[in-house]
């Protein structure tokens, strides 16, 4: 049981911190706000942990069917498109106003971390297949296991994402007004296309 549950449990972390440091608005949108917080990447990972945990919650007592509807995911894509698209633009702004003192994204890092991951087609399309999986092969051990499940997915989401924003945060000294605009930029750039990207993906 002991060796079952352990290999389990590296499925999960390696499930999650593979699709965490997937290129993607998420990695992105760590960037832009790591340059002002260092732990950016630990509150977007709590944002996303409130996204996840009820789902768990309603695939665990088997009410969470509807979250795999193609309606449902076809909303999702275009109104998470269009948040992702308003994000790039705000981004995209605030990179030319940085001696006024605005930095980033606007909101929270628990905000943000909510929004990108909930707007993100991936979170239905994980959930749809390996999460709910994983999910239920954590079930088989009991409370606890579900209980590891949260702890471990949530902990190899924090791990890259704090990575990320403590690297960013801890090297920006070293950049210049101009290197400072081009990584803003390209993150504005980032957030903005695969917003297009999920809105022209529903009539493809």
């Amino acid at each position: 049981m002991e060796a079952s549950i352990v290999l389990y449990l590296l499925s999960v972390a390696g499930v999650t911190f593979i699709g965490t440091i997937a290129p993607g608005p998420v990695v992105a949108a760590t960037i832009a706000k790591g340059e002002a917080n260092k732990h950016a990447g630990l509150l977007m990972s709590l944002g996303i942990v409130l996204v996840n945990l009820p789902v768990v919650i309603l695939l665990r007592f088997g009410l969470g069917s509807f979250l795999f509807s193609a309606r449902l995911q076809d909303i999702a894509s275009v109104g998470g498109g269009i948040v992702l698209l308003f994000m790039g633009i705000m981004l995209l702004r605030s990179s030319g106003e940085q001696v006024k003192g605005r930095k980033g994204l606007p909101g929270s890092s628990i905000l943000t971390g909510v929004l990108v991951w909930v707007v993100n087609p991936y979170f239905y399309i994980f959930w749809a297949t390996v999460g709910v999986s994983l999910l239920m092969q954590g079930v088989e051990f009991g409370f606890a296991g579900l209980v590891l499940f949260v702890v471990v997915q949530w902990g190899f989401a924090a791990l890259p994402l704090e990575l990320i924003s403590q690297g960013v945060f801890r090297t920006k000294r070293f950049w210049g007004e101009h290197t400072r605009k081009i990584v803003f930029a390209v993150c504005a750039f980032a957030l903005a296309g695969f917003g297009i990207w999920f809105i022209a993906s529903v009539f493809l």
